[in-house]
């Protein structure tokens, strides 16, 4: 392709050698859609920019869904373990659900954030987010400082 700086309006004339067969084509078809050659090439170059926009947008937006889909897999496994650890000790059933929510909700948090859910920090960041009293708070905290020495015994 040879960029020329002839410009007019939102058209910038280029260049394009093409073979012959294609060039061929393109004449043919623009005649029978009442068009230009360079018409019908631009209609077809939008299109195809169109669909390679959604598809790198798809792409990107799987890549990012699967990503936080195999760490909130990962960590719904570990957080598993640590209840059936949990449940050897004598605690209520409630209290296993009540620990399963706050630690699922901390760990969705931290996958949405780009908050590594193993970090200190990240429980003073999450807790810091939320919107309840500082004895709920408290209660959180020491609930999810046990995750994180079980997560830190595991390594």
């Amino acid at each position: 392709m040879n960029k020329t700086s002839i410009r007019s309006n939102d058209f910038v004339y280029i260049t394009l050698k093409l073979p012959r067969g294609a060039a061929e084509w393109l004449e043919k078809c623009a005649k029978a859609n009442a068009m230009e050659p360079s018409q019908l090439a631009a209609y077809i170059f939008e299109t195809y920019k169109t669909i390679w926009d959604i598809a790198r947008r798809v792409t990107v937006d799987e890549l990012t869904k699967s990503s936080k889909k195999e760490e909130t897999e990962n960590y719904e496994e570990l957080l598993k373990r640590y209840i059936e650890n949990k449940r050897t000790t004598e605690i209520s059933e409630k209290y296993v659900r009540e620990i399963t929510n706050t630690i699922r909700n901390f760990l969705i948090w931290c996958i949405n954030e780009g908050v590594d859910p193993k970090s200190v920090e990240a429980i003073d960041k999450y807790l810091s987010s939320k919107k309840c009293s500082e004895k709920t708070k408290q209660i959180y905290k020491s609930c999810l400082k046990s995750f994180h020495s079980f997560l830190s015994s595991l390594h």
